[in-house]
């Protein structure tokens, strides 16, 4: 027995280094006799079925194997055997838990990650502060489910999956601290998570801020001549031009401009990476000239994107953001030029982006918004109404793509009914329809009153959309659906008010007083209330008595 489980190691570590599939095929042949000798009442059983699983799940992990369920089901056996405070336990439920995520990364089951998850909060109780186990494999196995997690979020939309995968992820990061060689990259993670998919489906600035510091401390942790300080610097300048979008601060853009210069000179011509760091030097001086309007900015902007595309591959998957990233430049200069040749190529840069796109590829929104720029910005020139048209079509395609999250959709939308009244577009109505819908939905998914009340004061714009809905469909003769805009923004509004309420338990627990005092006046109110509908009714029917006397 001892003999096959030394041939079995030593043919899993041939297999490791030369990827050759006999030396698998040999390892788990080994292996399973071992398991063949050791029944479940030998003192070795446990060890038997890990090894092979593990051999097993390696040749899965390097798809020379494609049965998985075998494998968990051995890792389920191993972990069966060892009980609660067994002193291998914890190896067991890594083991499961690692197979369980490699079974989610091929066949997306929700029941494995949450399986995985469950798995991970029993784990780390086993991992004392400060050891091996609580720094590595704790570590290792929350980076693994944190990554899972974020791909199921990417498939679920799910707001419970995105809380919880950065949750782990901040975990992740309380796990390595200062000097661990692992703290940089988790660092970046959650940084990442909090600005790409935390802020963009929630909308909250504070994501922003956060994910500064995170990437501030990363940078930080890089020096001169660090491997990741170009990731660091172009990450971090990132978030700055994002946080520039949302609250205008000069001193964002230029130091995400100053800090993206010096990434680029991080990666000379030649470098894998550098064709990115020009997209994004670029984009951050165009945010800069949308703001100053400074000609220069949108000039080196331009020619960065032409330089970015010219060194891309044909076949490179960001290929369409750079296309479309070059449109948005020549669009701005079209507004100032007129030259007609810039919008064009503008156009059918957006329709490349979209050509090399799937239907439902997140990024399909961005090129929509910006192919309804180039045909508004044209309309507005030419005053052809086919360009108004296909406008509107680009506005109600983003404002209604399944992969974004409801703020940006409500701002589309919200655009649209902007675009749609100044150029009157029939379907000003349908803008403010899908206005309301989206609204709703997007406060249906807060959990609680305050994060209800800002998420409704982000679109605080928005205000007199109802009555401006109204105004719209009186002028197109259509008093029907004026009422019924009316009262759906009426709905609209008793709804959030609804949502604000909160039980009075949560109030008993902060002020006993406060609670007893209030539900002694609402008692009293109440009582007001029957009384005086009583002495309504009573004095009602007397007023029919009288007539009928008086009939009489």
């Amino acid at each position: 027995m001892t003999r096959h489980t030394d041939a079995g190691h030593a043919q899993i570590a041939k297999y490791v280094a030369s990827k050759t599939v006999s030396h698998l095929n040999a390892a788990v042949e080994h292996f399973e006799l071992v398991l063949d000798q050791c029944p479940a009442s030998h003192p070795d059983h446990t060890a038997a079925l890990t090894n092979l699983a593990w051999a097993r799940l390696e040749g899965y992990i390097r798809k020379d194997l494609q049965d998985i369920d075998t494998t968990i089901s051995l890792f389920r056996d191993a972990l069966a055997s060892r009980p609660q405070h067994h002193p291998d336990r914890f190896f067991s439920i890594y083991n499961l838990s690692r197979a369980l995520i490699w079974r989610h990364r091929k066949k997306s089951t929700a029941a494995d990650i949450r399986e995985a998850a469950q798995l991970y909060h029993e784990l780390l109780p086993l991992c004392p502060e400060g050891t091996y186990l609580r720094s590595i494999a704790a570590g290792a196995a929350l980076h693994k489910l944190s990554r899972a997690l974020e791909s199921w979020f990417t498939q679920s939309s799910n707001i419970d999956d995105l809380d919880e995968f950065i949750q782990f992820r901040r975990e992740a990061v309380s796990l390595c601290p200062e000097g661990h060689t692992d703290r940089v990259s988790y660092l970046n993670n959650l940084a990442v998570s909090l600005h790409f998919y935390h802020f963009k489906h929630q909308g909250n600035p504070n994501d922003l801020d956060e994910a500064i510091s995170l990437h501030e401390e990363a940078l930080r942790l890089c020096p001169v001549g660090h491997e990741s300080r170009d990731y660091s610097m172009d990450n971090l300048g990132g978030v700055l031009v994002t946080r520039f979008n949302k609250r205008g601060a000069i001193d964002d853009i230029t130091r995400a401009i100053s800090l993206r210069r010096e990434a680029l000179t991080l990666r000379p011509p030649g470098h894998p990476h550098r064709d990115t760091t020009l997209s994004n030097l670029a984009l951050a001086l165009q945010k800069r000239y949308d703001k100053l309007d400074v000609s220069e900015d949108l000039s080196e902007a331009t020619d960065l994107y032409r330089e970015s595309l010219r060194i891309r591959r044909l076949d490179d998957p960001e290929r369409h953001v750079t296309c479309r990233n070059l449109s948005s430049a020549l669009c701005s200069r079209f507004r100032h030029t007129r030259k007609n040749e810039d919008v064009e190529e503008a156009i059918d840069l957006c329709q490349q982006s979209l050509e090399a796109l799937p239907s439902l590829h997140p990024d399909r929104y961005f090129s929509y918004i910006w192919l309804k720029e180039a045909y508004l910005s044209r309309y507005r020139v030419q005053l052809n109404p086919a360009d108004l048209s296909l406008a509107v079509e680009n506005f109600r395609l983003a404002s209604r793509h399944p992969t974004q999250g409801f703020p940006r959709r409500i701002i589309q939308a919200y655009n649209w009914t902007v675009a749609a009244e100044q150029h009157g577009h029939a379907s000003a109505l349908e803008a403010y329809t899908s206005f309301f819908e989206f609204l709703d939905d997007h406060l249906a998914t807060r959990s609680s009153a305050t994060s209800r009340r800002e998420a409704a004061g982000a679109f605080h714009y928005a205000r007199t959309l109802p009555v401006d809905a109204a105004s719209c469909a009186i002028r197109c003769d259509n008093l029907r659906r004026a009422v019924e805009l009316v009262e759906q923004g009426r709905g609209l509004q008793w709804s959030l008010a609804s949502r604000l309420k909160t039980p009075v338990e949560d109030l008993e627990s902060a002020n006993p007083t406060l609670a007893h005092n209030y539900l002694e006046l609402s008692k009293c109110i109440s009582n007001t209330a029957q009384s005086s509908a009583t002495n309504t009714e009573r004095a009602a029917a007397d007023r029919r008595a009288s007539l009928r006397l008086i009939c009489v």
